[in-house]
């Protein structure tokens, strides 16, 4: 089976959402013999029209027999992606919860990015909260959020 990561772009990427992805892979790879993962890093010029217009239909070209994003920032990647076969990893909702700590094109990306989780198979939270606030505010299912940590 082959595993696709789509990980955010090079030299965009927080520390945090590279160590998540190196560790996934390499648990991936160590502790399932017949899986093999790739990863796929976004292309990095012209950051904005790179993330939203190239790197979904890259991403299109590039599917796995199952998909994970990484990151919800990235879940527009879903327009081009089988949404059946993907998973996609929700790490918090702050920019919902507290707007204005992001400038106005942050505000706009990410409520644009938002919408699109509703249309992954799986959606993994790492706290309860995020995971309700997926529930009141996004009003995606239950039985599709899974909590991990």
């Amino acid at each position: 089976m082959k595993v696709r990561l789509f990980r955010d772009m090079r030299g965009a990427e927080t520390m945090s959402m590279k160590i998540y992805a190196d560790q996934l892979e390499r648990h991936l790879t160590c502790e399932h013999e017949s899986v093999t993962v790739n990863g796929l890093y976004a292309p990095r010029p012209f950051y904005y029209f790179s993330k939203e217009c190239v790197y979904p239909v890259v991403a299109g070209l590039n599917q796995g027999d199952i998909n994970h994003i990484i990151d919800h920032s990235y879940a527009s990647l879903l327009r081009f992606l089988d949404a059946k076969k993907t998973v996609v990893t929700c790490h918090d909702l702050i920019s919902l919860e507290f707007p204005r700590n992001a400038g106005r094109m942050g505000r706009s990306l990410f409520r644009y990015n938002v919408r699109f989780l509703d249309k992954a198979a799986r959606i993994i939270v790492d706290s309860f909260y995020t995971g309700r606030v997926l529930l009141d505010r996004l009003g995606i299912a239950g039985e599709r959020v899974t909590v991990v940590y």
